[in-house]
Protein backbone atom coordinates (compact mmCIF):
# COMPACT_ATOMS: atom_id res chain seq x y z
CA UNK A 1 0.00 0.00 0.00
CA UNK A 2 1.60 3.36 -1.06
CA UNK A 3 1.55 6.46 1.16
CA UNK A 4 2.29 9.73 -0.97
CA UNK A 5 2.57 13.07 1.34
CA UNK A 6 3.55 16.02 -0.31
CA UNK A 7 4.46 19.07 1.72
CA UNK A 8 4.97 21.58 -0.88
CA UNK A 9 1.17 22.18 -1.35
CA UNK A 10 0.72 23.16 2.32
CA UNK A 11 -0.14 26.12 3.13
CA UNK A 12 0.36 27.61 6.94
CA UNK A 13 1.72 30.68 8.18
CA UNK A 14 5.62 30.37 8.89
CA UNK A 15 5.20 30.50 12.94
CA UNK A 16 1.94 28.08 12.87
CA UNK A 17 3.01 25.32 9.96
CA UNK A 18 2.22 22.71 12.71
CA UNK A 19 -1.83 23.54 11.66
CA UNK A 20 -1.05 22.63 7.83
CA UNK A 21 0.95 19.80 7.97
CA UNK A 22 -1.94 18.25 10.77
CA UNK A 23 -4.39 18.99 7.89
CA UNK A 24 -2.20 18.13 4.56
CA UNK A 25 -1.65 14.33 6.93
CA UNK A 26 -5.06 13.81 7.71
CA UNK A 27 -6.73 14.08 4.75
CA UNK A 28 -3.66 11.77 2.86
CA UNK A 29 -4.26 9.50 5.93
CA UNK A 30 -8.01 9.48 4.99
CA UNK A 31 -7.43 8.91 1.42
CA UNK A 32 -5.30 6.02 2.21
CA UNK A 33 -7.91 4.30 4.23
CA UNK A 34 -10.41 5.01 2.03
CA UNK A 35 -8.38 3.16 -1.09
CA UNK A 36 -6.94 0.13 0.79
CA UNK A 37 -10.27 0.28 2.46
CA UNK A 38 -10.39 -3.41 1.79
CA UNK A 39 -6.80 -4.66 3.64
CA UNK A 40 -7.43 -2.35 6.80
CA UNK A 41 -9.53 -3.07 9.85
CA UNK A 42 -13.03 -1.78 9.77
CA UNK A 43 -13.76 1.94 10.94
CA UNK A 44 -9.68 2.73 11.04
CA UNK A 45 -10.34 5.94 9.57
CA UNK A 46 -12.93 6.87 12.02
CA UNK A 47 -10.04 5.98 14.88
CA UNK A 48 -7.25 7.99 12.92
CA UNK A 49 -9.35 10.97 12.69
CA UNK A 50 -9.99 11.21 17.01
CA UNK A 51 -6.19 10.94 16.97
CA UNK A 52 -4.95 14.71 18.13
CA UNK A 53 -2.55 15.58 15.00
CA UNK A 54 -0.02 13.88 12.22
CA UNK A 55 2.31 12.28 14.79
CA UNK A 56 -0.66 10.57 16.68
CA UNK A 57 -2.26 9.70 13.24
CA UNK A 58 0.74 8.13 11.67
CA UNK A 59 1.70 6.58 14.73
CA UNK A 60 -1.82 4.78 14.89
CA UNK A 61 -2.12 4.03 11.17
CA UNK A 62 1.18 2.11 10.84
CA UNK A 63 0.76 -0.47 13.74
CA UNK A 64 -2.82 -0.78 12.46
CA UNK A 65 -1.57 -1.73 8.99
CA UNK A 66 0.77 -3.50 10.71
CA UNK A 67 -2.11 -5.50 13.09
CA UNK A 68 -3.41 -6.17 9.86
CA UNK A 69 -0.34 -7.74 8.09
CA UNK A 70 -0.48 -4.76 5.57
CA UNK A 71 3.16 -3.09 4.42
CA UNK A 72 3.22 0.80 3.91
CA UNK A 73 5.57 2.30 1.24
CA UNK A 74 5.46 5.85 2.29
CA UNK A 75 6.79 8.29 -0.44
CA UNK A 76 7.42 12.06 1.12
CA UNK A 77 7.96 15.12 -1.43
CA UNK A 78 9.75 18.63 -0.52
CA UNK A 79 9.84 16.93 3.12
CA UNK A 80 12.27 20.09 3.78
CA UNK A 81 9.63 22.69 2.91
CA UNK A 82 8.95 24.19 6.56
CA UNK A 83 12.48 24.55 7.20
CA UNK A 84 13.57 25.88 3.73
CA UNK A 85 10.66 28.59 4.64
CA UNK A 86 12.23 29.09 8.11
CA UNK A 87 15.97 29.60 6.82
CA UNK A 88 14.40 31.76 4.40
CA UNK A 89 13.69 33.88 6.93
CA UNK A 90 16.85 35.18 8.48
CA UNK A 91 14.64 36.44 12.31
CA UNK A 92 13.46 32.95 11.93
CA UNK A 93 16.59 31.04 11.92
CA UNK A 94 16.28 30.33 15.71
CA UNK A 95 13.60 28.56 15.14
CA UNK A 96 14.98 26.38 12.65
CA UNK A 97 17.27 24.74 15.65
CA UNK A 98 14.07 24.38 17.84
CA UNK A 99 12.03 22.32 14.73
CA UNK A 100 15.06 20.25 14.04
CA UNK A 101 16.79 19.59 17.35
CA UNK A 102 15.32 18.28 20.77
CA UNK A 103 11.82 18.26 20.89
CA UNK A 104 10.35 19.71 17.63
CA UNK A 105 6.95 18.92 15.82
CA UNK A 106 8.69 18.45 12.54
CA UNK A 107 11.31 16.24 14.48
CA UNK A 108 8.90 14.04 16.14
CA UNK A 109 7.24 13.50 12.84
CA UNK A 110 10.38 11.71 11.29
CA UNK A 111 10.97 10.14 14.46
CA UNK A 112 7.42 8.45 14.50
CA UNK A 113 8.56 7.43 10.51
CA UNK A 114 11.35 6.17 11.44
CA UNK A 115 9.72 4.00 14.29
CA UNK A 116 7.35 3.04 11.75
CA UNK A 117 10.32 1.27 9.53
CA UNK A 118 10.32 -1.46 12.38
CA UNK A 119 6.85 -2.14 11.68
CA UNK A 120 4.48 -1.55 8.90
CA UNK A 121 6.89 0.59 6.70
CA UNK A 122 8.75 -0.90 4.90
CA UNK A 123 10.14 1.34 2.28
CA UNK A 124 10.54 4.86 2.84
CA UNK A 125 11.70 7.58 0.03
CA UNK A 126 11.50 11.10 0.95
CA UNK A 127 13.10 13.96 -1.64
CA UNK A 128 13.46 17.59 -1.10
CA UNK A 129 15.70 20.41 -1.99
CA UNK A 130 17.83 21.19 0.95
CA UNK A 131 20.37 18.12 2.17
CA UNK A 132 20.81 20.33 5.26
CA UNK A 133 17.52 19.84 6.71
CA UNK A 134 17.26 15.64 6.23
CA UNK A 135 20.56 15.71 8.37
CA UNK A 136 19.77 17.58 11.24
CA UNK A 137 16.03 16.34 10.98
CA UNK A 138 16.10 12.57 11.00
CA UNK A 139 18.79 9.65 11.03
CA UNK A 140 20.43 8.36 8.25
CA UNK A 141 19.41 5.07 9.14
CA UNK A 142 15.57 6.18 7.65
CA UNK A 143 16.15 5.83 4.08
Amino acid sequence: MVLYLNFSGIIGELHNYRAGLDAHCQTCFDYFCDIYAEYLPQGIKEQLDAKNGAVEQLDYLYHECERAGQDIYLFIDEYDHFTNAILSDVESLHRYTKETHKEGYLRAFFNKIKSGTYSSIKRCFITGVSPVTMDVVVSRGIL
